[in-house]
Order: C-alpha cells, then sequence, then structure tokens
C-alpha cells in the first residue's frame, strides 16, 4: 500500500490532491488485485487511473509553466508532452 505523507507535498493543494488521488486510485489497484477482482473491473480501474493521470501530467505541466518552475523544460523533453505553455486557469 502506497502511503501519502507531506514530505510529497508540492505547495499546489490542486495538485497534492491529485497526486493524494493517484496513491488512493493505486491503493484501489493493489486492494482489487489482491481480493481476487476479475478482468474486467481490473480494466476499468486501470483505465479510470489513466485517464485521471493523463489530465493531472497535463494540469502539473501548465502549473509549471505558469509558476516559471526550473524543472519545466526538462520535464516536458522527459515526457514529450506538446501542451507545456501556461493556461488562464491553471491550478
Amino acid at each position: 500500500m502506497l502511503e501519502w505523507t507531506t514530505t510529497l507535498e508540492t505547495g499546489n493543494p490542486g495538485i497534492d490532491r491529485q497526486h493524494r488521488d493517484i496513491f488512493t486510485k493505486l491503493n484501489g489497484i493493489g486492494a482489487a488485485i489482491r481480493d481476487g477482482a476479475d478482468k474486467e473491473c481490473l480494466i476499468r480501474l486501470i483505465t479510470a487511473l489513466l485517464d485521471h493521470a493523463y489530465i493531472h501530467f497535463h494540469q502539473e505541466e501548465q502549473a509549471m509553466s505558469c509558476s516559471r518552475c526550473p524543472f519545466h523544460g526538462a520535464n516536458c523533453d522527459a515526457t514529450g508532452s506538446s501542451s507545456c505553455g501556461c493556461a488562464a486557469g491553471s491550478p
């Protein structure tokens, strides 16, 4: 089981909430596997995690850009993202 701790916080409440949600979804997948969930259930849980992660990483990249994070360029290079600009209303 993954455990969220305050040492993992970024200081951005929206991004931190999304990170906690990712931990919760990963732990849910682990519990489903442990409890013998069927293939269809696991597919739904993993798809939900991937959908959440896609949205999260897009918003995280925008937040990094808007806050002029010094790691923003390297993060965009590492992820191969084409949406690494600052947008109004970014978390």
